[in-house]
């Protein structure tokens, strides 16, 4: 391993753990503990870590001013406003605002699913009819929804979510981990028919990528009746997220109900359901990752300039934000008028798995805080590059670690 390649690597470690040892990072890398000392005294001049003896840890900053500096720019967005309202035009207010109160945060409301991920790292994906030995398999707490509402509330404390597991072995696991996302409110339904959702998840190092294998089962039985009966959060709400994981009756009825009381309605297409098509004329911003939206538009992506005949399409089918999602290419984001190219960040990767539901979550996170768009869009950007570099689907970073690589990336 080259010199730079390893202290990027421990400058991530100081950055996510919040300290680092000489004795470890010597083993770690199968140096020498003097080499260590040299690497950490060239980092201390780069990100200003503080030196100790025995290791090195992350310099405290005060992220509020900080913040501030980043953020309050004029970016000059344009928004197609079609949505006033006599009385209180909250989508306008929500993309447009700049409120920093957490009292003036919008509530937001995630419909999603619940799984049991079962998360197996390989090298690389086996060819049909190959065997491959896996370097490890662990079992996490995901679903998308469950994903981006716990990525959302390390954001934003006005988040609630709604969910339906069994009444299986899997089903005290689930409510303990939804009961310690740290959110605004929660409801879970409970089904004695189908298990609790279920999904297995391969990732390759060598691809940078992952496959995902999902058995959603109760996850697809929520029912109207019961959906109907949890529209007190919903009415009380700004923002709409949600996915097609759930009944997509359901789904159906929650984005039309959201657009007809003006609820800014963002929807996560996946997994992909070509029955949505109809429902994208109630849908204020899309999220699709580039093979879904390859498969919405019935364009091949390959690079940004297809990217954005892509999100063209998808536009004219009626949303009036498109956001394509290109892993390690960042995203194009098109508003009808104009496209931007946010580039990603560089990360250590370690587990690509739930990227998508980090950018997601931040997404409406910073929505909720009163942040454009575009705002946003570089928020959840630095926000998933750091995902992929914790294990598990759910296991969010805080906030402050995004604000820390955005510093990083603008100095």
């Amino acid at each position: 391993m080259k010199k730079h390649e390893r202290i990027k690597i421990i400058s991530d470690q100081i950055r996510i753990k919040g300290q680092v040892s000489l004795f470890d990072l010597s083993q770690q890398f199968n140096v020498t503990i003097r080499t260590i000392r040299n690497d950490l005294k060239e980092l201390q001049t780069k990100i200003g870590c503080e030196i100790f003896r025995g290791g090195a840890k992350k310099k405290k900053i005060n992220y509020g001013s900080l913040y501030t500096s980043v953020y309050n720019k004029n970016f000059n967005l344009k928004i197609n406003n079609n949505y006033l309202s006599t009385q209180n035009d909250t989508k306008s207010q929500i993309l447009n605002s700049s409120q920093s109160n957490t009292d003036d945060y919008k509530k937001i409301f995630i419909l999603g699913s619940f799984n049991i991920d079962i998360c197996v790292e390989v090298d690389d994906f086996a060819s049909i009819g190959e065997t491959l030995a896996a370097e490890s398999i662990n079992y996490y707490s995901g679903g998308k929804g469950t994903n981006q509402a716990t990525a959302a509330s390390c954001i934003s404390d006005k988040v609630h979510l709604t969910v339906k597991i069994g009444s299986d072995a899997l089903s005290f696991k689930a409510q303990e981990f939804i009961k310690n996302i740290p959110l605004m409110s929660r409801t879970v339904l409970m089904d004695n028919e189908y298990s609790t959702g279920q999904a297995v998840i391969v990732s390759a190092k060598k691809a940078g990528n992952n496959k995902v294998y999902a058995n959603l089962g109760a996850n697809l039985h929520i029912t109207l009746n019961e959906i109907e009966q949890d529209l007190c959060h919903l009415d009380q709400s700004d923002i709409l997220l949600t996915q097609l994981e759930n009944n997509f009756d359901v789904t159906k009825h929650l984005i039309q109900r959201a657009h007809n009381q003006n609820i800014l309605v963002v929807l996560d297409p996946s997994p992909l359901n070509l029955n949505c098509i109809p429902l994208l004329q109630q849908v204020d911003i899309i999220l699709p990752n580039q093979v879904e939206a390859s498969k919405l538009s019935n364009i091949e992506i390959l690079n940004y300039e297809s990217a954005k005949e892509a999100a063209y399409k998808i536009h004219g089918m009626g949303p009036k934000h498109v956001i394509i999602k290109m892993s390690k290419d960042g995203c194009v984001y098109f508003n009808g008028e104009k496209f931007w190219i946010f580039p990603t960040y560089k990360s250590y990767v370690v587990d690509t798995c739930g990227a998508g539901d980090a950018f997601a979550g931040a997404f409406v996170g910073e929505l909720s805080r009163g942040k454009t768009i575009k705002e946003s869009i570089k928020f959840a950007n630095s926000y998933a590059s750091l995902k992929i570099e914790r294990k598990g689907a759910s296991n969010m970073p805080k906030r402050e670690l995004a604000i820390s690589r955005l510093l990083e990336k603008t100095n």
